[in-house]
């Protein structure tokens, strides 16, 4: 699994690609731990490329989520496909954040 940071108006992008399991879970907490993504009140996870997701990934967009929610911040999910969209509804995410079918939308709410 590979990601990439990168900003667009403000919002901080984390872009996923392959599977969102535990050895990339690691690398973005320790992201989260040096304040890299803290920085940013509103977090979009691209998932257009992720294939998998496990507990360990859904855990992360969970912290991130609920982290940001409690400073007024927001957090996105963008593009995810169907099973992975099916796994983030069976952890009850789309309530800590807002799930988007593509980028485009996502920039217009935010």
């Amino acid at each position: 699994m590979k990601f990439s940071l990168l900003v667009q108006d403000d919002v901080l992008v984390l872009r996923l690609y392959g599977l969102f399991n535990h050895r990339t879970a690691k690398k973005i907490l320790k992201l989260l731990r040096q304040g890299r993504i803290h920085s940013y009140s509103k977090v979009t996870f691209d998932l257009s490329q992720v294939s998998s997701i496990d507990q360990f990934g859904l855990g992360i967009i969970f912290l991130v989520a609920h982290r940001l929610k409690k400073i007024g911040g927001e957090t996105y999910a963008v593009n995810p496909q169907p099973s992975v969209r099916e796994q983030m509804t069976r952890a009850d995410l789309p309530s800590m954040l807002r799930i988007f079918p593509n980028d485009s939308q996502s920039r217009s709410a935010a």
